[in-house]
């Protein structure tokens, strides 16, 4: 399932038509043997589920909730089974783009970031975690960058040690098969996700 989803989003993003028939030909064929390399590697770590997961989370969000999604980000931007897949829309193959970085992880660990309107964010968790049950799901907050005008924009904030005010905003969530407890420290708040 997962190789012929890459396969069919070539397709669907080289279509044919009669005035560049040879040179289309040409370029499937290269987007082809580079998906090749990128599915062997994909397949060596066992992460095709991790793909299948992203697309039905995409999928979830443009079409169910119609949230706003950015064109992509990080690593994963350089990857072309992501582009295929339809998880960014930055054709690695036009920039020259390699992903190595992406796919070279010794521990199999994978990052796919998405950005989104910060409305989708409780539904992105929620779809999450019914995934993948709620002990492998949890919300990592991350500073924001006071040159942002964190105020301003109304952001959350704690404060620290020292006193100082620290805006925090919800921006990753970390999956982890074997219960997020026995990779970060978890703090359960309520029986709510």
């Amino acid at each position: 399932e997962f190789q012929q989803l890459v396969y069919t989003g070539i397709e669907n993003l080289l279509p044919l038509n009669e005035n560049n028939v040879h040179e289309i030909i040409a370029t499937k064929e290269k987007y082809r043997r580079r998906a090749n390399r990128e599915i062997t590697i994909i397949e060596r770590l066992g992460k095709e589920d991790f793909f299948l997961t992203a697309v039905k989370l995409y999928d979830f969000l443009k079409k169910e909730r119609h949230a706003f999604l950015g064109p992509g980000r990080a690593y994963s931007t350089a990857s072309l089974v992501c582009y295929s897949l339809g998880l960014n829309d930055i054709d690695p193959m036009e920039y020259d783009l390699s992903p190595a970085r992406f796919l070279d992880h010794e521990d199999g660990n994978m990052e796919l970031q998405i950005e989104m309107d910060e409305d989708a964010s409780n539904d992105v968790f929620y779809f999450i975690a019914e995934q993948f049950g709620q002990e492998n799901v949890a919300r990592m907050p991350m500073k924001i960058s006071k040159r942002y005008n964190p105020e301003k924009a109304g952001a959350e904030y704690a404060i620290d040690n020292e006193g100082n005010k620290q805006y925090l905003h919800v921006c990753a969530i970390i999956i982890a098969l074997d219960g997020v407890a026995n990779h970060v420290p978890v703090n359960v708040l309520t029986d709510d996700l």
